[in-house]
């Protein structure tokens, strides 16, 4: 038994899009058959090219393993940059490494300290380059969520085209056809019934072939709101230590150094010293905790990136 399939609604289809439906229907003759080979290739042929750009922006665009890389940089840096090796370091052991006074030897330390808040700066300076990177990032796939959409739409109109086309030959063409046939008995009345067939079998897999490539493109929306919300999340913990814990660290720990330049030229200010030593410790433990943070979140969506990759590049389309 022929499978039965039920006209697109129209209620599903804008004003415009159901009379560009029926400007397509009427294109689609069964007297020329190897023009429904195209029918729809353009809209798939754009699919197919949109495809190919997600799935190579997946795999090339390393931006957030750059700022893996460089958050562990920071990382480092601020472990090293401790407040207590300076407040408390035991000046016997960097006296006896350089072989030099006291005052000689916190110089040495505080241009160690300097030379890490110099570092931290630069590194600061790159991750924000890269957040700027990741904004027009999300800017572009916006735009191809946007394309992916139209091209999902038109998609809707040729599909509604072809199952429309195929209920007029099922339910009228081939009906009036077979009744001929029945009354004339004739070679060529049952030759027309046999392309009719033939004809609604053809219009059968060009809906299937047209459904897997509006299937593709459905599968591609969510695999780019869920790149985009990882993006925003690492924008967002990036934003909240460039803009506000690393200039924090880097006012508290250049307070930090003027008073222990201020120790070394008079022993006083031994509390206003160790109250700064604990506030930039304090910030630099929570810029830490920002950075591990960020660190766990480009992890989760570099992982969701690779099943992104495997879902386009391999994954079978789910049927509709």
């Amino acid at each position: 038994m022929r499978e039965e399939r039920a006209s697109i609604r129209p209620g599903m289809l804008k004003p415009e899009q159901i009379r560009q439906v029926q400007e397509l229907v009427a294109r689609i003759r069964m007297e020329n058959p190897q023009a429904l080979l195209q029918f729809g290739a353009g809209v798939q042929g754009q699919l197919a090219r949109m495809a190919d750009q997600m799935l190579g922006y997946v795999r090339e665009r390393n931006t957030p393993e750059q700022i893996s890389v460089l958050l562990y940089d920071l990382v480092s840096r601020l472990e090293e940059a401790n407040p207590d090796a300076l407040l408390n370091g035991a000046r016997g052991f960097w006296s006896r490494l350089f072989g030099t006074s006291p005052s000689k030897v916190v110089e040495k330390k505080l241009a160690h300290y300097q030379r890490i808040g110099s570092e931290v700066e630069q590194l600061a300076d790159i991750l924000e380059r890269l957040r700027h990177q990741m904004l027009r990032d999300l800017t572009m796939l916006d735009m191809m969520y946007q394309k992916y959409e139209v091209q999902y739409s038109e998609m809707d109109v040729y599909l509604a085209a072809v199952r429309q086309k195929r209920v007029e030959v099922d339910k009228q063409q081939l009906p009036m056809l077979e009744r001929r046939l029945a009354s004339s008995g004739d070679v060529m009345d049952a030759q027309a019934v046999t392309d009719a067939q033939s004809f609604s079998d053809r219009l059968a897999t060009r809906e299937n072939d047209l459904l897997v490539s509006q299937t593709i493109a459905l599968q591609a929306l969510p695999q780019i709101r869920l790149i985009q919300e990882n993006h925003r999340i690492l924008i967002d913990k990036i934003q909240s230590s460039i803009l506000l814990a690393i200039p924090l660290w880097k006012n508290q720990m250049m307070a930090l150094l003027t008073l222990c330049r201020q120790q070394t030229a008079q022993e006083a200010a031994g509390e206003a010293l160790q109250r700064a030593a604990d506030a930039c410790k304090q910030t630099t433990e929570g810029l830490t905790s920002i950075m591990e943070e960020a660190l766990m979140l480009e992890k989760d969506g570099r992982e969701a990136r690779i099943r992104a990759e495997k879902k386009l590049a391999g994954g079978e389309p789910r049927s509709s």
